[in-house]
Formats: C-alpha cells, structure tokens, sequence
C-alpha cells in the first residue's frame, strides 16, 4: 500500500535495489506499482564531490551518522542525501519507471 501512494522512489543504486524489490512484488503475486524511481547514486556521480560514490562516503560528506548496511540507517541516509542535493538543485539522475527493473539479471 506505501509504495501505491508515492509517486516517486529513490535508492542509493536503484539498479540493485529497484531489481529485488521487483523480484520480490512478483515472487508474492504484488502488481508492481507505476510509480518512477530516482537513484542518488547516479546523481551524486554528477557533483565531482568525491572520487567515491558508495553510500557510506556520501553519508560522511554530508555529516550522516550512517549505520551501513543496516536497512533504516540506509534509507535515512539515502533520504537526507537526496534532500541534500535537491537543495543544491542537483538534477534527478535515472528517473525510470519501477516496473522496468524486471527480469534485470
């Protein structure tokens, strides 16, 4: 029901995570939703911020206390990171449809 009522999804390597989140609506009979997603990883590679763009060093750039790899720490981080770079009017970077991470192995 969360997913119907955004329009927009971001993650920190949507290519990775837009592919197990599809795997898993259809591994539990779930229609994918028709919502677009964003990925911050892709737009943090636009800034020249740094040489490294995993989740980690992005959150120390902007002073996240990230707890890394742990699913709420990560999604906090991923959000303050995309408000960090909306603030700084960075474009949005790999705007796709979330039903196109299908079958991406």
């Amino acid at each position: 029901e969360i997913l119907r009522s955004t329009d927009l999804l971001i993650a920190h390597n949507m290519k990775f995570d837009g592919t197990v989140l599809c795997d898993a609506l259809n591994f539990y009979g779930i229609q994918i939703p028709d919502i677009q997603t964003a990925d911050t990883l892709l737009m943090v590679r636009g800034t020249g911020w740094l040489k490294k763009h995993n989740l980690a060093e992005c959150a120390r750039y902007i002073g996240f206390p990230l707890d890394h790899h742990q699913a709420a720490s990560d999604a906090l981080a991923c959000a303050a990171l995309f408000q960090v770079m909306m603030l700084e009017d960075i474009p949005l970077s790999g705007m796709k449809p979330l039903s196109s991470f299908q079958n991406e192995h």
